[in-house]
């Protein structure tokens, strides 16, 4: 054998590598699982403000292509056929493509936005929420409040709020046990401090005072000499006793007027 074929028949031949050839498209079990979990807009590839037209034009082009007469190699056509049946005859429906768009897609509803809610706390810095009164505000008090001691209370509200206040507050809770001025847990009999900046004590008992005596007055106005009411007063019984008569009198005036309707045409009937 000469040397040269000998070498050539020593060494292997290169691997030429096959050009790799595609292979047909067929739907596998997870492909038309995940065609299954697409909602109906995405099956018939169009966008959620799609026409009609556009709907029933994409439904026909898709359905050429995925019916089963067509692809009869793919053993799930017939049911993405049948997906795509579902998606057009829910879409076609303009009911029933707003109930699925309110109820499935909830396109209507409006996402929460980085602001706070309207039912939470108010931007402007004030809270719901209860907490325990402590007074009218200082602005009440600044402008006068009410009544007539309108001076009073302004001058009290500015001797309040000096450097001071804090040492007359602590003073103040320790004459009234903790309660604060304005309360006086001793009653008003063993009354402390009458001195209340924005109260009018001497006001309210005069006032008072007039209408016990108004009280008296019209009591004695309304008694005799002889300490006997000139228009005595009924008793609870009494207009008991009233009421009664007037509900007894109601019921049984038309049994009577009835009776004696048919004892008057008994007589005319005898007659």
């Amino acid at each position: 054998m000469p040397p040269r074929l000998a070498t050539r028949l020593a060494i292997p031949p290169r691997f030429t590598p096959q050009p790799c050839i595609p292979r047909a498209f067929h739907a596998t079990p997870r492909q038309c699982a995940d065609f299954a979990s697409k909602n109906h807009y995405e099956r018939l590839n169009i966008r959620h403000d799609a026409s009609p037209g556009e709907i029933k034009k994409s439904f026909y082009s898709l359905s050429k292509s995925h019916h089963p007469d067509v692809n009869r190699s793919d053993p799930h056509a017939a049911h993405t056929f049948s997906l795509l049946s579902e998606s057009y005859t829910v879409l076609s429906d303009p009911s029933r493509r707003a109930q699925y768009d309110r109820d499935t897609l909830r396109l209507g509803e409006r996402r929460p936005g980085p602001g706070p809610n309207p039912g939470g706390r108010s931007p402007s810095g004030l809270s719901r929420r209860r907490g325990s009164f402590r007074g009218p505000p200082p602005s009440f008090y600044r402008n006068g409040g009410w009544g007539a001691q309108g001076e009073k209370r302004r001058k009290a509200h500015e001797e309040s709020s000096s450097s001071s206040s804090t040492q007359s507050e602590s003073q103040s809770q320790s004459r009234y046990g903790g309660m604060g001025p304005g309360s006086n847990p001793f009653g008003a009999t063993d009354r402390r401090d009458d001195s209340v900046p924005h109260f009018d004590t001497h006001g309210h008992t005069r006032t008072h005072r007039r209408e016990d005596e108004r009280r008296r007055w019209r009591r004695r106005r309304a008694m005799g000499d002889d300490d006997v009411e000139f228009e005595p007063q009924t008793s609870l019984g009494g207009h008991f006793l009233i009421v009664a008569g007037i509900l007894g009198a109601t019921f049984v005036a038309p049994l009577v007027y009835l009776q004696v309707s048919r004892l008057g045409r008994q007589e005319r009937d005898k007659g």
